[in-house]
C-alpha cells in the first residue's frame, strides 16, 4: 500500500514538475531573448523518458525503504503518534 501511494505521488510530481519546468524555461527564454540574438529551446522526448525513469526508480527505492520501516514498526507505536 505504501509503495503504491509513493509511486502515484512520484508520477504526479514528475508530470507537474516537467510542465512547470517547460513553462518557466519558455518564459525565461522569451524574457532573455528579446535582443538581436534570440535563443530557442529544443525538447528531446528521450530526455523526458529518462527523467521519468529516474523518478520512478527513486520512488521505488524510497517506497521500499519506507515500507520496510513500516513493517518493522509495532502497531501500537504507530498509533501512539496519530
Amino acid at each position: 500500500m505504501i509503495l503504491g501511494e509513493i509511486l502515484v505521488l512520484h508520477i504526479i510530481s514528475k508530470i507537474v514538475g516537467t510542465i512547470f519546468g517547460v513553462v518557466i524555461s519558455e518564459i525565461g527564454i522569451r524574457l532573455i531573448g528579446t535582443g538581436s540574438q534570440s535563443l530557442s529551446l529544443a525538447y528531446d522526448p528521450n530526455t523526458f523518458f529518462l527523467a521519468f525513469g529516474v523518478a520512478i526508480a527513486g520512488g521505488i527505492i524510497g517506497g521500499i525503504y519506507l515500507a520496510y520501516r513500516a513493517s518493522k514498526l509495532a502497531p501500537t507505536e504507530a498509533l501512539r503518534y496519530e
